[in-house]
């Protein structure tokens, strides 16, 4: 991670931002140890980076990310999937394939669905993640503080 440009990312519109995000994913899912080299894990990965950078206001002036907040997107898991499906979309959103077998296509109906969710919640995409998390973890009576995220 440490290697990727963020500069990059700050882009004029959503399409590039979404074009340097696929190639950063394919990127980084090359340089994952072998065996691990799956989409999914490198795209949650470099999500996640986006997403505290953008939290960190020296990073993320510093690279001119403020603009590119709107079109970032959630870091899907298992939990992060399940609460959307409960959120109404069940019957519109493909079933969770996991995250190493989480294809591009799969992803975009995921981060579709996210993106309208967010939109009624007044927020951008990339903050439904810990929203989305908590709520999970709350269902499934997780509640312990300090409990590590899987």
């Amino acid at each position: 991670m440490a290697s990727i440009d963020l500069g990059a990312f700050k882009t004029e519109n959503e399409t590039a931002f979404r074009k340097v995000l696929d190639a950063k994913t394919d990127a980084l899912k090359k340089a994952l140890p072998q065996g691990a080299q799956n989409w999914g894990a490198a795209r949650k990965a470099l999500n996640l980076f986006l997403r505290d950078t953008c939290y960190n206001r020296f990073l993320c002036k510093r690279h001119g990310l403020s603009q590119a907040e709107g079109w970032m997107e959630i870091p899907l898991d298992s939990l992060t999937a399940a609460s959307l499906k409960r959120k109404g979309a069940r019957g519109n959103l493909p079933q969770w394939p996991g995250l190493n077998e989480l294809t591009p296509d799969v992803s975009s109906k995921f981060q579709t669905f996210a993106k309208q969710v967010a939109l009624a919640e007044g927020i951008s995409r990339v903050h439904l993640d810990m929203r989305l998390w908590t709520e999970e973890r709350e269902r499934n009576g997780e509640r312990g503080v300090g409990a590590d995220r899987p």
